[in-house]
């Protein structure tokens, strides 16, 4: 049994574990600054980034909103970019925690990825391509190292109780009424 950020208790449905996929590497990074704040240890020892409507609608806020992120983590100016345009759309405070806890997958990783996975190689040549397979060769062990850590079940689960850690930090010390959870890629298993 787990206990849910409402105090009750329930069964804990078997997971499947998350698996990397192409669509993890596809996309492009925002040009945008991120808007929020990169908080320390802001729920017990999970660093996060905490994106509000510019100015802040109401506070504190009545909803937020966890965003599970995908393997770039929480400082990856795509999700943080995500997580800006989420709360100025919806008024609810949107926090991003560092659930791989500093071990995330690098961003630039998805810049070299690029042309490998885009339609038509993203315009590029032959070259291009091979150049770009040498440089993810780098970061093998990184994604092995990242794989092995964080897609076995027992990592699925840890995750979950950092999102429920999270919530419950969000109802006690910022005073919102609902939370949920919204996973981006890699973190939409985990939501």
């Amino acid at each position: 049994t787990m206990s849910s950020s409402d105090g009750s208790e329930g069964e804990v449905e078997t997971l499947a574990a998350p698996s990397l996929r192409a669509c993890c590497l596809a996309g492009h990074t925002p040009t945008r600054a991120p808007r929020g704040r990169e908080h320390r240890r802001w729920a017990g020892e999970l660093d996060c980034y905490v994106a509000q409507a510019e100015p802040p609608a109401r506070w504190p806020p009545r909803a937020a909103i966890v965003i599970a992120p995908d393997v770039f983590g929480f400082t990856s100016r795509h999700v943080r970019v995500l997580a800006d345009d989420l709360a100025e759309a919806t008024g609810a405070c949107v926090v991003v925690p560092d659930v791989f806890r500093g071990t995330a997958l690098p961003p630039a990783l998805l810049d070299i990825a690029l042309p490998l996975v885009s339609p038509g190689g993203g315009g590029r040549g032959v070259l291009a391509k091979l150049l770009a397979v040498l440089r993810l060769l780098t970061y093998a062990l990184a994604v092995a190292v990242f794989a092995w850590r964080h897609i076995r079940k027992r990592d699925v689960h840890a995750k979950l109780a950092d999102f429920d850690r999270v919530s419950r930090e969000l109802r006690t010390r910022v005073g919102v009424s609902a939370v949920g959870i919204a996973g981006y890629c890699y973190g939409g298993a985990h939501a």
